[in-house]
C-alpha cells in the first residue's frame, strides 16, 4: 500500500511512500468517507513528502474530485491540505482543485496544497505533532 492513513482526534494525516496513484486516492476516499467518524472530521491532510510519483487520468481524478464533493456535503467544515514537491504530484493536485466540485462563495477551494508542512499545518488547525 503506497500510503498510511493515521486517525487522529479531529482528522486524517496521510502519508505516501513510493509510487501512487489515482487508483489509490479512490480507495483511500472510499475507506475515510465510508468510516462512521467521517462526519466528525475537520482535517484531512495528505503528505506526499515521500512519495516518488505518480500514474493519474485527469478523468478519473475528476470522477474523485466529484466524489468528494457529494461527500463534503455531509460534513462542509472539513479542510484538506497536501504537501508535495513533485511536479507529477502536483500536476495531479492541480487537476483536482481545477475542477471546482464543492466550491463556492461560501466555501473555500475543496484542496489546498502547500510546499511546506508548516504552512499546511497552520492552515489545518493541526498541533505541531501530527
Amino acid at each position: 500500500m503506497p500510503y498510511h492513513a493515521t486517525w487522529e482526534t479531529r482528522g486524517v494525516y496521510v502519508d505516501y511512500v513510493g509510487e501512487t496513484s489515482d487508483t489509490e486516492l479512490a480507495r483511500l476516499a472510499r475507506c475515510v468517507q465510508g468510516d462512521p467518524r467521517y462526519d466528525d472530521l475537520r482535517w484531512l491532510f495528505h503528505d506526499f513528502r515521500e512519495c516518488t510519483g505518480t500514474t493519474f487520468s485527469p478523468r478519473n481524478i475528476k470522477m474523485l474530485a466529484a466524489t468528494d464533493a457529494a461527500a463534503a456535503l455531509s460534513n462542509p467544515r472539513m479542510k484538506v491540505a497536501a504537501v508535495a514537491d513533485m511536479q507529477d504530484v502536483i500536476e495531479m493536485l492541480t487537476t483536482y482543485q481545477d475542477t471546482r466540485f464543492g466550491a463556492s462563495a461560501l466555501r473555500e477551494p475543496p484542496l489546498r496544497v502547500f510546499a511546506a508542512v508548516d504552512d499546511a499545518r497552520a492552515w489545518l488547525g493541526m498541533n505541531a505533532s501530527a
